[in-house]
């Protein structure tokens, strides 16, 4: 009895000490590096986001997004120009998610509905025309979702 104690025990900790982040994509540097140049090589638009479970798409109706060398971002439309930063980085320093992945930073000061997507992004699924982002927040059962498409 002692001895299966001691097989079961290692067991226990090692499943329950292990954490499931299946939400985003495991990317190498190589890899993050390359979508760093995707972003950056054209106009985005946002075709959805989510906060919480409310569509919050049609506050970003006709803006146009780009993504720009140090880590310039702006948002501009016919009528106004808003302007944050953006970081995407192959770690786990910058959010609140322990895997090792892929993290997509957006920061906007101002105004308050650019302020929403302000978050340290998972990246979900990206290509040179899209890209789906997620965050869950402090291990909240809400998510935002964030999808950005080539404009």
């Amino acid at each position: 009895m002692k001895n299966l104690i001691y097989l079961i025990l290692p067991f226990c900790l090692i499943v329950f000490s292990c954490s499931k982040d299946n939400d985003d994509i495991k990317t190498n540097v190589a890899e993050t590096n390359q979508l760093i140049t995707i972003v950056q090589s054209g106009d985005w638009i946002i075709t959805d986001f989510k906060e919480n479970g409310i569509d919050g798409t049609a506050n970003f109706e006709g803006f146009i997004f780009n993504f720009e060398e140090d880590n310039i971002l702006t948002a501009t439309s016919s009528t106004s120009t808003v302007s944050g930063t953006w970081r995407i980085s192959h770690d786990s320093a910058s959010d609140d998610d322990p895997g090792d992945d892929t993290d997509f930073n957006i920061f906007f000061n101002s105004p308050e509905e650019f302020t929403d997507l302000t978050n340290d992004w998972d990246v979900v699924s990206a290509s040179a025309s899209q890209m789906v982002l997620i965050h869950i927040s402090g291990g909240s059962v809400e998510t935002d979702n964030l999808t950005l498409t080539k404009n």
